[in-house]
Formats: structure tokens, C-alpha cells, sequence
């Protein structure tokens, strides 16, 4: 071998040697960023924290929007990890962003007992709508937040995106409201347009007749289903029904009824579509007017009945 190809393949042997020490440097940074969580990644990128979630146009152009929205948006792992807030969440509840992330969600409730119902529901129903819950911001100060939630997959991995705004001031116009309806000398219930669950009943109505929240459906009141029928029916169609006379079941459970006439209303009710039905007993007029009425069956009965001629008539004074 010659002085010169001696010499090429020394300059060869070296090229080799640093290419394989930059492969192993690269190999080395890339499992050095790895073993590292997302937080330090993006601190180390000088990013914010949540940022490494989102990839290609998603950074460029979802990531920025969400994390700049009025609205508090949040992603977490299944298993209640928080991977991202955004700025509006992180004021909305008094922390800083990256005090949360990789911290589990029950730093954002506050109420530790709210933490697990909350993953259950997602778990079982496959997001959440609407879901209100009271928050105890970190400074002390309580409020509601409303609550919805969807399954989504990002880079792979299944998180759950919750959207929170503060509701803190329709629930104190929902307040003023029961406490006006309490003071009210009459029934006064509140019941899910939806399902018929009672969502407020006043005082008078639970000592007159015994109902009350969590004590089953308004339906239940009723002595003949089809009256609650054609009152759903006429206030869903006119969002209002006046002077509706009903027949109720007794409250002691026997087959005595009750007379009720009742006045109703579509509403708002702590964010979802309820139906406000106030009503007085007209139980001893009714039997009043039954019994007049059968008085004046006997009297004509008597009457047709008689062997001598009867008659009636109107005598008009000058």
C-alpha cells in the first residue's frame, strides 16, 4: 500500500470515528428529552406549559387560540392528571399555570369529594354538559363554574378537554329567586321540563303537601296522568298556562282526593329548562260545586217525577 492510500484511509478511519460519535450524541439528547416530563420540555424550549401538546398547524394555530380564550379550558390525562390549563382557568380559580401541570385535578376543585364524581361521570357517560359545581378559589373566595367536557385524542393519547366559565351570578339570581318564592303563601314547585324531577319546592308546598327535592317526580302528584299530559303539552306550546284545575293524589296515601288550581311557567332554573308551577287548594269549593250540583239533579229528578205540573221562570223587575 502507498504512502497516499495509507493516508486516505487514516482521513477515512477518522470521518468514521466523529460520525459515530455525533450518532451517539444525538442518540443520548434524544433519551435525555424522554426521560424528562412535559413541563421541563417546555421550559427548556422556552415554551408555556401545555404548548408540547400541540404539534404542526395545531401549534401554530389552535394552540395560541385556546390559551388566549376568555373562556377556562383545561386538558387532563384519564386518570386526573392535569397536562395543560389555560391563563383564563389559572385566574378563574387563583393559580399560576405551571404550579398545575402534572398535579392531579383535585387541586382545581378545592373539595376533594367533587374530584371523583366528576372523573366517574366522564368515565361513564362519555363527557359532561352543563356540570355546575361550587369552587373555593385559592384566596378563600367561593363561586360556580359550569362544566363541560369531551373525550378527544392528541399525539396519540386520550385526554379530557373541559370548558369552565363562572356562572357565580346567575346562581345568586337563582338565590334571590327561591328565597322570593319562599316567602310566597302558597305551593310553589320547581320541576326539570325534562325529566320531572323537582328541583325546588317552598316551604308551603312541603307542609301541605309533603314534597320535596330529591323526593321523586312532580308527576307523581298527579291523580290522573293525562292532566299532567295536557299541561306539559299547552306550556311547552305557549310557555305559559293559567287557571288549571287538577285533581291530586292525598298525601296520606289514601284515596281521598285534593283539588288544586294552578298557574305555570317556562324558566330558566340553575341552567337548564324548568317549569314554575304555583298553585292554591280548591279542594271545598269543588266539593261545594259538587254538591250543588247534585242537589239540583235531585231537585229536577223530583221535579219530572211530580204528578202535578210544574214550572219555572224568571221574574223581571221594572
Amino acid at each position: 500500500m502507498t504512502a497516499s492510500s495509507q493516508s486516505r484511509s487514516a482521513l477515512m478511519r477518522r470521518k468514521k470515528a466523529d460520525l459515530v460519535e455525533e450518532v451517539v450524541a444525538l442518540r443520548a439528547a434524544l433519551e435525555s428529552e424522554r426521560d424528562i416530563g412535559p413541563t421541563d420540555v417546555a421550559q427548556e424550549r422556552g415554551s408555556l406549559p401545555g404548548e408540547e401538546l400541540f404539534t404542526g398547524e395545531d401549534r401554530a394555530g389552535l394552540w395560541p387560540m385556546i390559551d388566549s380564550s376568555p373562556v377556562g379550558v383545561s386538558i387532563i390525562r384519564p386518570d386526573g392528571m392535569i397536562l395543560y390549563i389555560n391563563s383564563a382557568l389559572a385566574e378563574l380559580v387563583g393559580v399560576e399555570q405551571h404550579e398545575v401541570v402534572g398535579k392531579d385535578t383535585q387541586v382545581l376543585f378545592f373539595d376533594p369529594a367533587d374530584r371523583d364524581p366528576f372523573l366517574a361521570k366522564i368515565e361513564r357517560d362519555g363527557g359532561i354538559e352543563g356540570l355546575e359545581r361550587q369552587i373555593q378559589r385559592s384566596d378563600g373566595e367561593e363561586f360556580w363554574i359550569s362544566l363541560t367536557t369531551r373525550i378527544h385524542q392528541m399525539n396519540g393519547q386520550e385526554v379530557w378537554v373541559t370548558w369552565a366559565h363562572d356562572v357565580t351570578d346567575e346562581h345568586r339570581q337563582t338565590e334571590k329567586l327561591r328565597d322570593l318564592l319562599d316567602t310566597v303563601p302558597c305551593t310553589v314547585v320547581v320541576s326539570s321540563a325534562e325529566t320531572s324531577e323537582l328541583l325546588f319546592v317552598n316551604e308551603f308546598a312541603h307542609e301541605t303537601t309533603g314534597l320535596r327535592v330529591g323526593g321523586g317526580q312532580f308527576t307523581q302528584a298527579y291523580k290522573n296522568p293525562e292532566d299532567r299530559d295536557q299541561l306539559v303539552e299547552k306550556l311547552r306550546r305557549d310557555g305559559r298556562v293559567d287557571n288549571f284545575e287538577v285533581e291530586i293524589n292525598a298525601r296520606d296515601g289514601s284515596d281521598n282526593t285534593d283539588w288544586v288550581g294552578l298557574s305555570a311557567r317556562m324558566i330558566e332554573f340553575e341552567g337548564q329548562r324548568a317549569s314554575l308551577v304555583v298553585s292554591q287548594f280548591i279542594t271545598d269549593r269543588k266539593r261545594a260545586e259538587q254538591g250543588l250540583r247534585e242537589r239540583e239533579a235531585r231537585l229536577f229528578e223530583i221535579l219530572e217525577s211530580s204528578p202535578i205540573g210544574v214550572g219555572s221562570a224568571r221574574i223581571r223587575r221594572h
